[in-house]
């Protein structure tokens, strides 16, 4: 659920912390930016504290040779990200569809604006997940919390 909120939200993301970064992160720097994009991700979009979240991004950050000396800048650009979240965040996602620029200009092509949008919109939701049991799809949807369709496949909205 993580990776694919951050994956999901990525442009967003992005967006909020480049905000916080006196100068881009190096080239090289990918192990770095993948863990203020995961921690971003748990702040902003999951049900995770920002304290745990900081902590264990600050502590990702310590146990990596290639990132222990940036894991101040890692403590400080989460904790301010967590402290602004509730102002910023809905005019950050209001401002982007989600998509990399060829991505939407693709969609728009083939499908028009409208159409384009539309997808793009559905695209910030979390698709359920479908389970196909070998028996009693009944108990397996109590324990997961889900339905027993039509077809006896078990459907869970959210894991």
């Amino acid at each position: 659920a993580i990776l694919v909120t951050a994956l999901r939200f990525r442009v967003t993301i992005s967006g909020l912390l480049a905000r916080r970064l006196e100068k881009p992160l190096p080239p090289n720097a990918t192990v770095l930016s993948h863990i203020l994009h995961v921690a971003a991700a748990q702040i902003l979009f999951l049900d995770i504290p920002d304290s745990a979240a900081v902590d264990l991004a600050v502590t990702h950050a310590k146990s990596d040779p290639r990132t222990v000396r940036f894991s101040g800048l890692v403590n400080g650009v989460l904790r301010t990200l967590a402290r602004s979240k509730q102002a910023e965040l809905a005019a950050a996602l209001a401002a982007t569809d989600e998509a990399p620029k060829w991505f939407s200009d693709r969609l728009k092509a083939a499908y028009g604006p409208d159409k384009a949008r539309q997808i793009l919109a559905a695209h910030r939701y979390e698709a359920p997940v479908d389970f196909t049991v070998k028996s009693d799809p009944a108990l397996w949807a109590e324990r997961l919390g889900g339905i027993v369709l039509p077809t006896g496949t078990v459907r869970v909205e959210k894991l």
